[in-house]
């Protein structure tokens, strides 16, 4: 794993943020080591859904340490490919006749959509600035404006 600490290339994301809070992050990638995904895994929810490759946070684990070298590899050299999210259709409100469609990431997918990537530029290190977008597309790991306030 990198000798950088995970929350010394935080702190180096929030210094720049307040530096220059015209600018928008395109991308975080650069900021990713296996020490950052791997608090990212043992953050993410264990218990949920799995998508549709069906494979479960107890497959996942049995070769962590491949799969998080495998994933980090393609995120920084932007083979990574979000796969389809599974589709299910949950009760809408208290009826319980209506349904309201929602997607299931693959257990691979949500550790990459970073929770505590989230969690943390919400946290007061960004205590200046609105975090405005968290988006992933096929381009760009993560995408993340930040905006001053006032």
């Amino acid at each position: 794993m990198e000798s950088e600490s995970v929350s010394t290339k935080q702190r180096r994301i929030a210094e720049l943020a307040r530096i220059h809070p015209e600018v928008s992050f395109t991308s975080l990638a650069y900021h990713i080591d296996l020490r950052w995904l791997h608090g990212a895994y043992k953050r993410t929810r264990k218990d949920g859904a799995v998508g549709v490759d069906g494979q479960t946070a107890e497959e996942y684990a049995k070769d962590l340490g491949n799969n998080l070298r495998s994933l980090l590899e393609r995120a920084k050299s932007g083979t990574y490919v979000a796969p389809p999210v599974r589709r299910k259709n949950i009760p809408k409100g208290s009826s319980g006749t209506e349904t309201r469609p929602i997607g299931i990431p693959t257990f691979e997918d949500k550790v990459l959509q970073y929770r505590d990537l989230s969690e943390y530029c919400r946290s007061s290190c960004f205590s200046l600035y609105d975090v405005a977008i968290f988006s992933r597309n096929s381009t760009s790991l993560l995408e993340v404006s930040v905006i001053q306030k006032g």
